[in-house]
This record gives structure tokens, sequence and C-alpha cells, in this order.
């Protein structure tokens, strides 16, 4: 076998290649097998499913030299087998190769912004990544068609500046009520666009590097209201929520889901998935688990929106509605006892439907059936309209006005977001302190 290379020459090469592109690459494995007696190389299939340990999977090619598989187990051998192995990597990388064992297809560079995220988005929906996936499938499906020339961009040819000139389309786009987007609503676009941009980013489909990251902090969509006024009217006010859990035209089943999403701070779709085995006993008050929601679209059950269950003391006020709802009004109306495995608050159904199924009695409720059912509750009560989440901002801002601290309130609504609340994990408050601070809580109408 006739070496032409020089080491030098091997290492120059080496560091050429491996210089190329954004970030970190992939430089491929090369080593020599004793048992062969020459040099083999793997390359990774990133594409490929994992095996079933869950490891990643790869491909082992033999290094050839000359047609022949090199043999030699010296310096300047492993640097050659060590450049071989990585333009294999690169070759598959960039989808023009296929290494025996792979099944997958190569990427195409040539896919554009609109078909990878909306394949991207559908794969989120399919496999419940997270809450809002379907949200901003159908955001994504909307107004990515309206911007042809980022839609039709192929990912090899994105940049920064076409990002930046899809930014300013969506600026200038307008609602079906013919007013300009909000800065909330472009951000809301923008988003999960940005996500599947740097999925591809990691498969190596975009050459470029990630284009979200290198735009200038003006440029990016902001979340803003459109009416800076209307945030402090997005909760209800003591009276107002006096009002609305009293009222006695109010329906039991109806009444006992205020008085949940009001007390707890639930969100509706973790509010309408609480089952009674979700309430367990406890001193001095007992304990509500929410570790669970039901989705809109499909009311399919899956992890809270932070993917974090959270402990909520029971109010006294709260207990009070669900002992009687459970021991008299969800007997009489769903014409048995309840269960611990039953919803609190479930579906009445259509007549004829077998019990739990998404249409019979005992499912979960619809979303936009309850937005209906608070709207009317509302109106009957003379109240002015509101959203089903402002009851969450209620309960949030009701223990703020109690004088709550904020260390324990806060967590019956949200997990920690900052560096402070990320190494506040590690503290966890004593039930007996949650309990004191949830009856802070007065809930006695206020004489005037």
């Amino acid at each position: 076998m006739r070496w032409s290379e020089s080491s030098k020459e091997l290492t120059v090469a080496v560091s050429m290649v491996s210089q190329r592109g954004m970030g970190r690459p992939r430089t491929g494995q090369a080593s020599f097998s004793p048992r062969e007696g020459y040099w083999v190389a793997r390359v990774l299939l990133h594409r490929e499913p994992k095996n079933p340990n869950g490891r990643p999977r790869y491909a082992s090619l033999t290094v050839l030299f000359e047609d022949k598989p090199l043999d030699r187990d010296t310096a300047v051998a492993r640097r050659y087998a060590q450049t071989f192995a990585l333009r294999a990597q690169q070759r598959y990388d960039a989808g023009e190769w296929v290494p025996p064992g792979a099944t997958a297809a190569p990427p195409t560079s040539s896919q554009t912004v609109l078909t990878w995220v909306t394949s991207w988005l559908e794969t989120q929906v399919n496999t419940n990544a997270y809450a809002g996936a379907e949200k901003d499938l159908a955001r994504s499906k909307l107004w990515l068609p309206r911007s042809p020339t980022f839609a039709q961009t192929t990912l090899r040819d994105l940049s920064p500046q076409i990002v930046a000139a899809w930014f300013e389309h969506l600026q200038a786009s307008r609602s079906a009520t013919g007013e300009l987007l909000a800065s909330r609503t472009q951000r809301n676009v923008a988003d999960p666009v940005r996500r599947a941009i740097r999925s591809a980013v990691f498969k190596g489909l975009v050459p470029m590097g990630d284009p979200f990251a290198a735009l200038p902090r003006e440029v990016r969509p902001k979340a803003r209201d459109v009416d800076p006024e209307a945030r402090p009217g997005y909760r209800l006010s003591h009276d107002e929520l006096m009002t609305l859990l009293r009222e006695r035209s109010v329906e039991p089943r109806w009444r006992t889901l205020w008085h949940l999403l009001a007390l707890t701070g639930a969100r509706v779709g973790e509010a309408i998935g609480l089952r009674w085995s979700d309430i367990s006993d406890d001193k001095p008050l007992r304990r509500i688990t929410i570790a669970s929601q039901i989705l809109s679209g499909t009311r399919a059950r899956a992890p809270t929106k932070t993917r974090v269950a959270r402990e909520v003391p029971e109010h006294p006020e709260l207990r009070k509605i669900l002992d009687a709802w459970q021991r008299v009004g969800w007997p009489a109306e769903y014409g048995r006892e309840p269960a611990a495995g039953d919803l609190i608050v479930p579906c009445r159904g259509e007549p004829g439907r077998p019990w739990g199924t998404a249409n019979g009695s005992g499912g979960p409720l619809w979303q936009n059936d309850v937005w209906r059912a608070l709207q009317r509750d509302l109106l009957g009560c003379g109240l002015p309209h509101h959203r089903t989440h402002d009851l969450r901002h209620t309960f949030a801002s009701l223990c703020s006005d109690a004088g709550m601290a904020e260390s324990v309130a806060s967590r019956w609504t949200h997990q920690p977001s900052t560096a402070a609340g990320a190494r506040s994990l590690y503290v966890r408050t004593a039930w007996a302190r949650q309990c004191e601070e949830m009856l802070k809580l007065d809930l006695r109408v206020k004489k005037a």
C-alpha cells in the first residue's frame, strides 16, 4: 500500500473540513478494530429511530484506502480514518448519501418553511408534546400562507433578513375584524415558527444557522396588549365574585365549577379535568392536586401546561360547596353516587350514549360550553363580560389583596420561572403554613 499523504497534509484536511458550517458539527468516529485488523468509521444516524434501549443508532463503515481496508494502526492512518469518518458524516447530514442500514429518507434542503413548520407542528400535536400545539398549528396554517415570500423560502436559503421581512409583513397584516394584528398576536404566530426552525437547524437543514437568534431585540415581536388599560379589568372584584358564587339562579354544577376556578387558580382545562380522587384528606385543610388537564380540541387528558403538578389547600368555602355537590347535587344530576375516578363536574352528555364516553354523561366538558355558561351567569347576575381565565386572575389577585406570602401563594398557580425561583424548588413550604396562608382569604360579603 502506497502512502502519498503526509501527516501534515492530513492534519490540514481535517482542520479545514471541521471548520465548515456553523455551530458544532458532527465529526463522525473512527477506531481501529483489532479483531478485524482494519479501521472502522461510525456515522450517527440522527434521522433514524433510536434503538429499543433508547441509545442512538449508528452505521459502521470500513475505512478504505485505494479501494482496500485501511489496516495500518499508525498516527497517519488515524488521521486519514478520522477524515474519512468526518466526510461520511457530513454527506449523511447533507442528505447526499444514505449509509447501509438506514431506512429514513435523507432530508431535502429544498423543503420550504411552510412544509417544514406544518409537519413539525403536526408531530407535536400527534405526540401531545405540549398543550398549545393545536392552536399553534392552526395559527401557522392561517398566517404562513398569507406571506408567500417567507412561506415558500427553502430552508437552505433562510436568513435573518428574510425573517425580519416576514415580521414587517405581520405588523402590516390585519385580522378578520380589519384591525392590525396586536403585538401579542404577532408573537404568538412567530413563536411556534421559531421553535420549528430551531429544530430544523439542529437537524442540519438550515446551513446558515438559526435566523431568529441573529435578529436584534427591537425587531422581534413583543408581548404587548392592544389596549394597555384593558388588563386591569381581567379580574372580578371581591363583590363581583361573591355575587357570582352566591347567585341562586346559577345551576349547581356551574356554581361548583365557578368555585373551583375562583378558589384554586386552576386553568379551565385543569378544573374540568379534576376528579374526586384528586382531593385527599389532610389537616388543617384538604389537599387538591392539579396534575393534568383536558385539551380543548380533543377533550383528551394530558399533563398540565408546565408538566408540573400543583397542590392547593381547599378553602373552607370551597369544601362546603364540594361536600354539598358530592352528597346531593352530583347524584341528582347523574343518577348515581360519584366514584373516586369520576370527574367532579362532568358533562351531561347526550341521551343513549354510554357513560364516560366523549358524548356521554360523565365525560369532560367542552371549554366552549364553559365559556357560554359563564357569560349567561354573568349576564343573569348583572355583571360585565369576563373570560373564564379571568377567574384565575381573580384568585391570584385576591390572594395578593389578602396579604398572603407571594413565595407560598404563587406556587398554587405557577411553577418557578426565574433563576431564584428555580433554586427555590429545593424549598417545600410546610402544608400547615400553606393552609395558614389560604385561610387569610376572607370571602365574607363586605358591608357597604
